[in-house]
């Protein structure tokens, strides 16, 4: 099938979904009493299905999880004042992350205007920025005490990535937190031995995923890294702290990073 041709059986898809994923999504929100709900086509963008249970138990489980990355550092989700969800989507993840540090400032900036959009209009008491490629944000320098990036460096290149984490060094406070996730060795480890040694020798990967172009432009590329790259490159940012292996969702690697009083890229 041609990406033209699969570009239209995706909206088709989608359009035969509206009806009754709303209907599913009102039934949902009556038994979990969880509402608003992002709708099935902004929830197949950023999960890969409109499943609603799944991406619900997805979002927990990835906000438990930087809850639990954050106490191995001794940090705890009641110190932080203002939090920023760098690729928040529709908020999959800013929702439960909201109900962890209810008296935070949680912001969420994104490339998908759409996804912000709703976010803006359903879900009071965050900030809401749609965010271009590349930086700057719109966001004064070290406003932020804790930044967190779910599944985003897992998709930009290296010159990318360099630029962003000057800008999030911009914005968290000297001793405020970056989490960042990665496609770490168990997303690669298992590839036919020539691809593995290309990560292992660059330390550093990039592989296009034209199929991804349909669903979701923004990740129509995946990065992979190794350990011994995202510490010795990270830190000229932030201070690693730790770098824990599957920590989030039991796939991406957790990079925690802090920034110091006069780290400079």
């Amino acid at each position: 099938m041609t990406p033209q041709g699969l570009a239209e059986w995706y909206q088709a898809l989608a359009k035969t979904m509206l009806l009754p994923g709303a209907l599913l999504d009102q039934f949902a929100i009556g038994l979990t009493g969880r509402a608003p709900l992002p709708p099935a086509p902004l929830r197949w963008r950023v999960h890969g299905t409109p499943d609603l249970a799944s991406f619900l138990e997805v979002g927990d489980r990835c906000a438990q999880d930087i809850a639990k990355a954050l106490r191995q550092v001794g940090r705890d989700f009641a110190e932080f004042r203002r939090i920023l969800d760098f690729g928040c989507g529709c908020g999959r993840v800013l929702m439960p992350v909201r109900r962890l540090a209810p008296a935070a400032q949680c912001q969420g900036t994104d490339l998908d205007g759409e996804a912000i959009a709703w976010c803006a209009a359903n879900l009071p008491g965050c900030e809401f920025t749609v965010n271009g490629p590349e930086p700057p944000l719109p966001f004064d320098a070290g406003r932020f005490d804790l930044v967190y990036a779910i599944s985003v460096f897992t998709h930009l290149d290296e010159a990318s990535q360099f630029r962003w984490l000057a800008e999030l060094q911009r914005l968290t406070q000297p001793g405020g937190i970056l989490l960042v996730t990665v496609h770490g060795s168990a997303c690669w480890n298992g590839w036919p031995r020539d691809q593995s040694e290309a990560v292992r020798r660059k330390g550093i990967l990039l592989v296009q995923e034209p199929v991804m172009e349909v669903f979701a432009p923004y990740c129509a590329q995946n990065t992979y890294h190794t350990r011994e790259y995202v510490i010795e490159q990270y830190s000229r940012y932030f201070r690693v702290l730790d770098y824990l292996p599957a920590a989030m969702n039991r796939h991406q690697d957790v990079v925690l990073l802090e920034r110091g009083a006069s780290t400079a890229a």
